[in-house]
C-alpha cells in the first residue's frame, strides 16, 4: 500500500521547521517531532504530546531517529495495518469545536463515519435512530481520584479505549498527569466533577 505523501501538505520550508505529531508503529501511539527534515520518536523522553507541549522549553527532547520524513512509509490511520500509521496529533488535550452543538455534532460524526460519504445512507441512519439527542451538564461525586479514574483504566468510553492501548509506563505517566490536574493533586476526598453528557429520548 503506498504511503501518504505528507510533504505536499506541508509548508515549503518544512525542513527548517519543528513539527509535532503522533505515529503508531504497532506498539501504540508515540509522540514524534520532525527536526531538520527527520522524524524523531520521543516516547522515552515524553510519553504523550500533551506532556511534550506542557513542558516545552524550546529544546527538542532526545529520541530515536526514524529517518527522513519524505522517505518513511507512513500511511493513514484507517489504511489497513501498515508499518507506520499517521495519527491525529492530539492525545490527552481537551479539544472542543466552537459554534456548534457538541452533542448533536458528535452524533453526526458517527453517522458520517458509518455512511462513508453516502448522503442517502446517512439520512437513513438518522431516520432509523428515531430519537432526539441533546446535551446536559451534570455533577458527579467521586470518593477519590482512584474512584474517578477506575472507568478509564477499565477501558470505558473513547478516552478509556485509547488509554488501555498505551504501553504500561505511558499509562502510568498519563494517570499521574491527570491526578496532578485535580484539586489538591487528587488528594481531596470526596470531590465533584461537572460533565457534559448525551441525553437521548424517543423510540427506535
Amino acid at each position: 500500500m503506498p504511503g501518504v505523501n505528507l510533504v505536499q501538505h506541508l509548508p515549503k520550508d518544512w525542513r527548517d521547521a519543528l513539527l509535532v505529531g503522533r505515529l503508531d508503529a504497532g506498539v501504540g501511539p508515540v509522540p514524534v517531532m520532525v527536526v531538520n527534515g527527520r522524524v524523531r520518536e520521543l516516547s522515552h523522553s515524553v510519553p504523550t504530546v500533551t506532556e511534550l507541549l506542557n513542558a516545552w522549553s524550546g529544546t527538542v527532547p532526545s529520541g530515536q531517529d526514524l529517518g527522513a520524513l519524505d522517505e518513511l512509509p507512513i500511511t493513514a490511520a484507517f489504511a489497513g495495518e501498515p508499518a507506520l500509521r499517521l495519527l491525529a496529533p492530539c492525545d490527552l488535550q481537551c479539544v472542543k469545536a466552537c459554534g456548534v452543538t457538541f452533542a448533536v455534532s458528535a452524533v453526526e460524526r458517527v453517522i458520517e463515519e458509518r455512511a462513508r460519504g453516502d448522503s442517502a445512507q446517512a439520512q437513513a441512519i438518522r431516520d432509523a435512530l428515531g430519537q432526539k439527542v441533546g446535551a446536559d451538564i451534570r455533577s458527579f461525586s467521586f470518593a477519590s481520584f482512584d474512584d474517578y479514574f477506575a472507568g478509564t483504566e477499565a477501558g470505558a468510553g473513547i478516552s478509556g479505549q485509547e488509554y488501555v492501548k498505551l504501553p504500561l509506563e505511558t499509562r502510568k505517566a498519563v494517570r499521574e498527569t491527570m491526578r496532578l490536574s485535580f484539586p489538591d493533586n487528587g488528594s481531596r476526598r470526596p470531590f465533584v466533577v461537572d460533565m457534559e453528557i448525551l441525553v437521548g429520548s424517543g423510540v427506535k
